[in-house]
């Protein structure tokens, strides 16, 4: 019994959890491509089972190269994998490989994190994707209760739905913040970083809203001149939101840190006030796991799929409107007043996001083996 595991391509973070699935049973993976412009990921965490990478062209993943299809099949069939996995949907490369796996014999599993507030709703487009869908999947792993009641009004049967699709390494991020803790003026030193700031973890593109973060930190930072605002991350956005840090007046108090590495990224989160993620649209925000492993206080759009499950209000962070900048400024002023427990939120955080493992997901995927394991 194994399984085989699809995405565009593989970061740190699929390869942890892939990893952990792989001291279970026999794992394999398939990368569409090498590398993709928006992330900027590195060859840290390797993947410790097989994979087979189709294409080096960041391009390919957006088109229907049926070689490439037929390249994932024959590789899926060299493996006898009995489930594969597959992600992204929107993707007809993702779809045609999900579909060649159904008809020789695999089941097919869709992994998503997909939720109802990712895009405005259009019951024609809802109506195509769920025939689409129940004619390429047998089953699908999901985030948390928005994705799963998504996938529920898609058509997906909720005997054959399991959660926990998103989580991270807890432990290497415990760690290594505890570490960077430990070390507190040597990070400061080594990292460049202030004293006291706010952290924005993410993709400079529009459905962060790291806009309005930036106006949001402008009103709280000409009152409170002693904070700064880190923002790890990088995109399209970037040298708008450079521009948009000079014309408000701050930005010398927004340090660009750029594209961060994974290893990097805890002691980022250590030493921070809190991690801010305004996003729009974000279908569940791993920034938040991995500050919440951390121990770092978060404050959250309410749009952010994981704040149901994450974010209890007051006990391990906030939650807030990312359409009012007026709502984010009040949070960034509390949390930098003495009002605001710290300590209380981090050791609530650290037990909050502890069922969101590694562990956790490898055992919803040897379950979905499980049920799977006889089919022909």
């Amino acid at each position: 019994m194994g399984a085989v595991f699809v995405y565009p391509t593989t970061g740190p973070h699929h390869r942890a959890a892939i990893n952990d699935t792989n001291k279970f049973v026999n794992c394999s993976v398939v990368e569409i491509v090498s590398k993709q412009r928006q992330y900027q990921w590195g060859s840290e965490c390797p993947l410790a089972c097989p994979v087979q990478t189709l294409s080096q062209r960041p391009e390919a993943l957006l088109g229907r190269d049926c070689t490439l299809a037929s390249e994932a099949r024959d590789y899926i069939l060299a493996q006898h994998a009995r489930v594969v996995f597959t992600t992204r949907y929107d993707l007809p490369l993702m779809r045609a490989i999900a579909n060649e796996a159904r008809t020789r014999g695999a089941a097919s599993v869709l992994m998503t994190d997909s939720t109802e507030l990712d895009h405005p709703w259009f019951w024609a487009k809802e109506w195509l994707k769920r025939r689409l869908l129940q004619s390429v999947y047998d089953a699908v792993l999901v985030a948390g209760s928005r994705s799963q009641d998504y996938a529920l009004r898609l058509g997906f049967d909720p005997s054959r739905l399991w959660t926990c699709v998103d989580v991270v390494d807890n432990h290497h991020f415990e760690t290594q913040s505890t570490n960077a803790r430990i070390a507190e003026a040597a990070t400061q030193t080594e990292l460049a970083l202030p004293r006291s700031y706010f952290l924005a973890v993410g993709r400079h593109a529009p459905e962060k809203n790291f806009e309005g973060l930036l106006r949001a930190f402008s009103l709280f930072s000409h009152r409170v001149p002693d904070y700064k605002l880190v923002m790890c991350g990088a995109g399209p956005l970037s040298e708008d939101l450079k521009k948009l840090a000079s014309s408000l007046g701050i930005f010398d108090r927004v340090i660009f840190a750029g594209w961060t590495s994974y290893s990097r990224l805890p002691a980022y989160y250590a030493l921070a006030q809190a991690v801010v993620l305004p996003s729009f649209s974000e279908p569940w925000g791993l920034v938040v796991n991995e500050a919440m492993a951390c121990g770092t206080p978060v404050i959250a759009s309410r749009r952010c799929g994981c704040v149901p499950e994450l974010v209890s209000e007051g006990i391990t962070g906030y939650s807030f409107d990312p359409h009012s900048t007026r709502a984010l400024t009040e949070l960034l002023f509390f949390a930098a007043s003495d009002k605001f427990d710290g300590e209380m939120l981090s050791a609530q955080a650290r037990i909050k996001v502890m069922p969101y493992s590694l562990r956790a997901r490898s055992l919803a995927v040897l379950d979905i083996l499980r049920v799977f394991s006889g089919r022909h």
